[in-house]
């Protein structure tokens, strides 16, 4: 699995656009105006029934050959002013996966629509998954090689265009249900030797967040 470096990502929350992306992948990755970025967007689900999408702007300089990935907040919709119309209408985030970005900010979606001056609508979320969070749930994954529980950015592409994209592959929040879990105590192991000492109650918080629950045990 490609390894990729996440950028300013504690400074995710002050920015609100593709173009904000951008300017961080000019200023520490060396993005060029003719270059491209694709977007990624992995659905969450919510206890309430509700997604959200967990949003990035994803860059494989050809140069480096380094993969950067820069974080925008976590949304539920958000705005763009189409080609050739003068209004900005509103679309469901999810219509931003795989989309490319060009060097002016302008985004073509997986059908062809293009748009301009894309804005994300921050989702208003009880709790969002931290560093912390996100490493449990990856090293959880590897333990029980739950490979298929990422998602490649060519995947919902027709294969003429799987050349364009490069091959990253990304958490995918939808694929976490039904999952069989090892007990709390060989996560806790895997997790130790991989990264550091977690306690099972933060592991069990952590993948709670993304869904991924354990079977209650039944009354003695």
């Amino acid at each position: 699995m490609p390894l990729y470096k996440r950028l300013a990502e504690d400074e995710r929350h002050l920015r609100r656009t593709a173009a904000d992306a951008l300017e961080v992948l000019r200023h520490q990755a060396g993005f060029q105006d003719a270059d491209r970025a694709i977007m990624d967007v992995g659905l969450l689900r919510l206890p309430s029934g509700d997604s959200v999408g967990l949003v990035q702007i994803v860059f494989k300089s050809v140069a480096s050959e380094k993969i950067s990935c820069v974080s925008l907040p976590t949304s539920t919709h958000f705005s763009a002013i189409p080609r050739d119309l003068p209004a900005r209408r509103r679309f469901d985030i999810a219509r931003l996966h795989g989309a490319a970005v060009d060097g002016q900010g302008h985004v073509q979606l997986t059908d062809g629509t293009r748009l301009r001056a894309v804005e994300m609508e921050p989702a208003r979320l009880p709790v969002e998954p931290s560093p912390l969070d996100w490493r449990i749930v990856h090293l959880t994954l590897e333990l029980i090689d739950a490979r298929h529980c990422y998602r490649s950015l060519r995947e919902d592409l027709p294969i003429e265009q799987h050349a364009l994209v490069p091959d990253l592959h990304f958490l995918d929040a939808g694929r976490l249900s039904n999952l069989s879990m090892p007990p709390l105590k060989d996560i806790a192991g895997f997790v130790e030797r991989k990264y550091k000492k977690v306690s099972g109650q933060q592991i069990a918080n952590s993948l709670r967040k993304f869904g991924i629950r354990f079977p209650q045990r039944r009354a003695q």
